[in-house]
């Protein structure tokens, strides 16, 4: 349909399979990564699972891509559209943002707020489902992409793909909400314990050892060392 000679669609079927062969290999990886490791049921793991579900998915729609015949329908269509983004996009953000909330207390310092990752998790999920499925039926009917326009029979499913990428930000509004509440927490401890970590930093350098490495009087370090001791206990 859309003028590809017989080279280009077999060169196209033939980088399709190639890409499929690793691609299984590092599904049973991950996979047997679950049946032996030390699984923890929370947004880390929710989010990989994600990640797995969404590879799976765009990698089997990749099937109809590696079949030559098939592929002279659906090429350079929605379906495609569709495919690509379930795998770089669904699939490859999931595993993102569980590396993000992997790190999360070494990035930001405190762990993640459990209720924004949760809410997070969900509607990014169920938003790139919604958002990516539609097009899947529109590319098999013959939508074109690179189109601005289209016809009126595929509005509605041009709607529901809309909707579902409105779920999906409100989904990102989430994970950038629970950064700001990280933020204002580690804002409010160090209001509450600030003086008292630098006080411990400024202890750290007035001890006896360090005084008594640089100061040539041996006595002053240790009337030193007492007198913030006896402030430490006041």
């Amino acid at each position: 349909l859309v003028g590809l000679d017989h080279r280009s669609r077999s060169l196209y079927s033939t980088v399709t399979v190639m890409i499929s062969l690793p691609a299984v290999v590092k599904i049973v990886n991950w996979t047997l990564t679950f049946m032996y490791g030390a699984i923890k049921l929370d947004s880390v793991f929710s989010f990989i699972s994600a990640f797995i579900f969404f590879f799976i998915s765009g990698g089997l729609t990749g099937l109809w891509l590696s079949h030559v015949s098939l592929n002279v329908f659906v090429h350079d269509t929605f379906y495609v559209v569709a495919h690509f983004h379930f795998m770089f996009s669904a699939a490859t953000f999931s595993a993102l943002f569980g590396a993000i909330y992997f790190f999360f207390k070494k990035l930001f310092g405190l762990n993640f707020n459990s209720l924004c990752s949760f809410a997070h998790l969900v509607m990014w999920k169920f938003g790139q489902w919604v958002t990516f499925t539609p097009l899947y039926w529109i590319g098999y009917n013959g939508l074109p992409r690179r189109y601005h326009d289209y016809p009126v029979f595929f509005l509605g499913w041009h709607a529901i793909a809309t909707s579902g990428h409105s779920v999906t930000l409100l989904g990102l509004f989430f994970f950038y909400a629970g950064i700001i509440e990280v933020k204002i927490r580690n804002a409010i401890l160090s209001l509450e314990i600030g003086v008292s970590r630098w006080y411990r930093r400024i202890q750290f350098y007035i001890t006896k050892e360090f005084l008594l490495k640089t100061l040539p009087n041996r006595d002053f370090p240790v009337v030193v060392v007492k007198y913030v001791r006896q402030l430490s206990h006041a």
